[in-house]
């Protein structure tokens, strides 16, 4: 950059390629918890689809496949009853290029973030780098984590969970630590 201070593209291409798709998956994540948060604060349900909504179905072990159901009226009742015995949940779009946000509660949230932050989904596609390119995804708005084993020992509970991939356990024990649900007072 010294030598050609605007020559951003090579500056770039010179970090490692798993650096640079580190900070635009992040940017994707930080996109999912805006539209997840004011989803949240307009008290939509998190746990249960709206018709517009998107719904990723669930493997045998809970975790996300690649199955998504665009949820109209007519398939509501039956996708919450999939979510209700754990074989599906309710998504949101992790943005990228090949995203199309479609009109519904969750979509109409997602378009509003896309306009505060100034990006179009278009923008993940990068031209000039095209190695950095992200198509786009799906994330759950809630998990079920996979309880493997509960063993109060004294004052101590050991608690070993699964999660899907790109869910963080700290988030996880702080909701869980949090709850006013008596049956999780572990004092």
């Amino acid at each position: 950059m010294a030598s050609n201070p605007r020559d951003y593209v090579n500056a770039l291409r010179r970090l490692p390629r798993e650096l640079l798709i580190l900070h635009l998956e992040a940017y994707q994540s930080y996109l999912f918890n805006l539209a997840l948060s004011e989803r949240i604060g307009k008290g939509l349900p998190v746990n249960s689809v709206l018709p517009g909504d998107i719904a990723v179905l669930l493997d045998e072990h809970g975790l996300p496949t690649r199955h998504i159901i665009h949820v109209t009226e007519s398939l509501v009742d039956r996708v919450n009853e999939l979510i209700r015995i754990g074989r599906a949940a309710p998504a949101g779009h992790l943005i990228g290029w090949s995203t199309k946000i479609l009109p519904g509660p969750q979509g109409d949230i997602e378009l509003s973030v896309l306009k505060r932050e100034g990006i179009e989904p278009s923008a993940f596609r990068l031209k000039s780098i095209p190695e950095l390119s992200i198509r786009g995804g799906y994330r759950s708005l809630f998990i079920r984590p996979v309880i493997k084993e509960v063993n109060p020992q004294n004052n101590d509970l050991i608690l070993t969970f699964r999660l899907p991939r790109g869910n963080y356990a700290t988030v996880f024990l702080r909701e869980l630590l949090k709850s006013s649900n008596p049956e999780l007072d572990f004092a």
